[in-house]
């Protein structure tokens, strides 16, 4: 199966051209060199040469007859005497030709065979023979029209077909996939595959609506391998598209990827690819976020936790993005996707870098803040990263009691013996541990008891209400008050007002967060505010005295 795009079409047209003329300029040569009388018909042998090694035995043979005449029976021995030559000096030299020319076509075949092969081998897939995304590098896009309508059918179950059956079996089932679209779609197409959870399909019929009604049907048939009926769940991304003068590769698929992704995670058939699609649009922040880290386009900022009972000073960090075109980013548009991915690692290892680095710097000027940050679950059921973190804070030198990992309470009760584990590990080694988000996801309090921690910081939510809501007073001071009876700290995150704040101080909270106290500040500016807050609690203890 050999793909013969417009570039190679026209570098053809070229070469056939080329090789006319050369026949031409040839015959032109040896009749003003005084006939075949001498060495110059032996220049015809090029042209047809090139012609059968580019055009086949066919043309090879057809172009060596055409130029074993010009320098035969219609060319004289002498153009000085005009002596004709005899039959069998001509008719010889057409055989010759015509042989050389037929060796050069063979020559041609068997390349092209090899070629086939090599190609077919390099393009199809060995156990499914479906095209797969190299055939998009040798197909010549400009047979379709303007606009075309690229197709993303996302299989969701495929590792399920795998790991039931076999890999074998998922192949003979792609094939059968693939047949089924492959006969049913009658406009031009471009059908490919992964191998493993995708179609990638280009079509020429741009009806979004009528494409999706007739895909669906196709791919709704029951798929039956080796006698055994087929599930298999799907969903559908479209984009419309003009591809000509666009370097076509499997790239062109990501929004379409994208939406049959979010197809299938909002239940719904298909969904139709939209340039500004918030999760195209972060799926692309993401892909840049790697080197962010490296070249400093990201930085700490500081949210301070106000003491109500002693002269602690506490800060949160917190990670922010200034991104060199679009400007600072909110952590919400990259966060939740980075800890989808290996990334949090890195970016985890990074802010602990920098929180050490802040904590002495802080000593220098003899502040003594204790500073968290946020850990995902990903860091921390992560062993590797568990190591690398103790290694970092221990070979610092600084006081791992002024480091605090908070950790969310989704993440420890989604594996409480791990959770147990690591958080006693970080414990053996000077570490403080945090509760996030408390009370946002369980209603049982009994897993605190197990549980080696130092503070819990109840969720936003609760505050939030606090002040118009008895039922959340409730909450919260009973929260308080077991967390004392265990010896557990309590942060209350997102104060906002006065009433607020003096309602938790009532309640005997041990720390406050929000804007009522400070919004997140810049490195500088903490250092100012920790320095601020010893001098009135240094003034507060002279005044107690």
């Amino acid at each position: 199966m050999i793909i013969s795009n417009k570039k190679d079409r026209e570098y053809k047209k070229i070469i056939g051209f080329v090789v006319i003329l050369l026949d031409i300029i040839v015959t032109v040569i040896v009749y003003l060199t005084g006939g075949v009388r001498y060495v110059f018909p032996h220049l015809m042998y090029i042209p047809i040469v090139i012609c059968g090694f580019l055009y086949g035995l066919r043309y090879g043979l057809i172009n060596a007859i055409i130029c074993g005449l010009l320098v035969g029976p219609f060319m004289p021995l002498d153009t000085v005497t005009n002596e004709q030559q005899v039959f069998y000096n001509w008719i010889s030299r057409l055989i010759i030709f015509s042989a050389v020319g037929s060796l050069s076509g063979l020559a041609n075949n068997i390349f092209r065979q090899q070629k086939n092969a090599i190609q077919e081998s390099f393009i199809i897939h060995r156990f499914s023979d479906i095209p797969n995304p190299n055939y998009l590098g040798l197909y010549d896009f400009s047979i379709f029209k303007k606009d075309v309508l690229l197709t993303t059918v996302l299989i969701h179950n495929f590792q399920k077909i795998v790991d039931t059956f076999s890999q074998d079996f998922h192949y003979h089932f792609l094939k059968e996939v693939y047949k089924a679209l492959n006969e049913n779609l009658k406009c031009e197409k471009i059908i490919i595959s992964n191998n493993s959870d995708k179609f990638w399909i280009i079509l020429e019929h741009t009806d979004i609506n009528e494409m999706n009604d007739l895909l669906f049907s196709i791919l709704k048939k029951d798929f039956v391998v080796d006698d055994i009926p087929v599930y298999f769940d799907f969903s559908m991304g479209y984009k419309v598209m003009n591809l000509h003068d666009q370097e076509v590769t499997t790239k062109l698929f990501n929004k379409t990827d994208l939406s049959a992704k979010k197809a299938f995670l909002e239940e719904k058939r298909f969904l139709i690819s939209d340039e500004n699609d918030e999760e195209s649009y972060n799926y692309l922040i993401l892909s840049e976020f790697k080197n962010a880290l490296l070249v400093n386009e990201t930085f700490l900022q500081f949210q301070p936790k106000v003491s109500l009972k002693t002269d602690e000073l506490k800060l949160e960090a917190l990670i922010r993005w200034k991104h060199p075109v679009k400007g600072l980013l909110p952590p919400k548009s990259f966060i939740s996707h980075i800890e989808e991915t290996k990334l949090i690692n890195d970016l985890s290892i990074w802010v602990l870098k920098k929180v050490i680095e802040e904590i002495q710097r802080f000593e220098s000027f003899h502040m003594y803040p204790e500073i968290s940050f946020n850990i995902s679950a990903k860091n921390l059921f992560n062993d590797e990263f568990i190591k690398q973190a103790v290694t970092l804070i221990d070979e610092s030198g600084v006081d791992p009691s002024k480091i605090e990992f908070e950790i969310t309470e989704h993440t420890i009760m989604s594996n409480v013996d791990k959770s147990k584990k690591v958080i006693q590990h970080l414990k053996a080694h000077g570490v403080k541990v945090a509760i996030d988000d408390f009370g946002r996801g369980f209603s049982s309090l009994s897993y605190l008891t197990i549980l080696d921690i130092d503070y819990i910081k109840i969720d936003k939510s609760f505050i939030d209400n606090i002040t118009i809501n008895p039922m959340y007073q409730v909450i919260v001071q009973y929260t308080i008050n077991l967390s004392h009876e265990i010896g557990y700290q309590v942060v209350c995150e997102g104060v906002e007002t006065k009433e607020q704040f003096e309602l938790l101080k009532a309640m005997n909270c041990d720390f406050i967060q929000g804007y009522y106290t400070s919004r997140p500040i810049d490195p500088d500016v903490a250092l100012k505010w920790c320095s601020e807050q010893k001098k009135v609690l240094d003034s507060n203890k002279i005044h107690s005295q």
